[in-house]
């Protein structure tokens, strides 16, 4: 049905009940696990048949819930130290995220409604107990029906998302693209992180999104961000321009759009 290249922002954000805890999250995933990108599939049970004999691992419910709910495990030492153990040239995650050891990391991680509510401040810990009690706040599939993702995206700053039409089949065009945001972001001393990338139209093309963090409350922030729109305005006019295939949203956004509101916006 859907399947696309996460950012580890986006993955983190999703798994965590906090800003904080997922800055924490963000690190644990590339430090411990060695995970920097996932690929998300939502499929039905012949798909996820399939994909389970395409990877050495894959990230199941069950193994995603264990993470949720064993966040807090996942960040102390402890865990950093059950991962030099393995010897091995694999990825951390390759091991200890197979079915089989998944005994092991449940006794590692203790994962309960409990355990992950001793991320929030204290007097959350009976409201978040009770929260995460529920089945659909560790379910992926309810999780992602109702866009619980999206709200937590702006919990710390404001989200300044760019989209871009890319063809698949020019990855060094799309790591050009990608290598522009984040000089740019970078030069005006923004926050910046990989947001996705979903193929669409069977693959010939897909939806490339990085994600700019800003202070909207602060002017100085907003300046940053006003600066770094400017300087990306260029490049994107001329990538248009010279590469079939590529298109940025500004261009298409508005298109066949005759609502009042967006003549008076723009």
């Amino acid at each position: 049905m859907a399947i696309g290249v996460l950012g580890n922002h986006y993955v983190a954000t999703f798994m965590s009940p906090s800003a904080d805890s997922a800055k924490k999250a963000r690190k644990a995933l590339e430090e411990t696990l060695g995970i920097k990108y996932s690929v998300l599939v939502i499929g039905d049970r012949y798909t996820r048949e399939t994909i389970k004999g395409m990877t050495p691992v894959m990230i199941d419910e069950k193994s995603l819930r264990m993470l949720i709910l064993g966040l807090p495990r996942l960040l102390e030492p402890e865990w950093s130290d059950l991962v030099e153990n393995f010897e091995s040239t694999r990825y951390p995650y390759e091991i200890l995220c197979r079915e089989e050891l998944h005994p092991i990391l449940e006794a590692v991680l203790r994962p309960s409604p409990e355990t992950i509510a001793s991320m929030v401040d204290e007097d959350l810990h009976d409201f978040y107990t009770l929260l995460y009690s529920r089945p659909e706040m560790t379910s992926m599939v309810w999780l992602n029906s109702f866009r619980i993702v999206s709200s937590r995206m702006g919990r710390e700053k404001h989200v300044l998302a760019f989209l871009a039409y890319v063809p698949l089949d020019q990855m060094a065009l799309i790591k050009r693209i990608i290598s522009e945001w984040e000089k740019v972001a970078d030069s005006n001393g923004l926050e910046h992180h990989f947001g996705f990338l979903t193929p669409m139209d069977f693959g010939k093309r897909g939806i490339l999104e990085y994600d700019y963090y800003l202070d909207h409350t602060d002017e100085s922030d907003r300046e940053r961000a006003r600066k770094a729109m400017a300087a990306l305005d260029p490049f994107f006019d001329e990538l248009v321009r010279e590469n079939k295939g590529v298109m940025v949203m500004k261009y298409v956004f508005s298109q066949g759009c005759s609502r009042k509101e967006n003549f008076l916006y723009l």
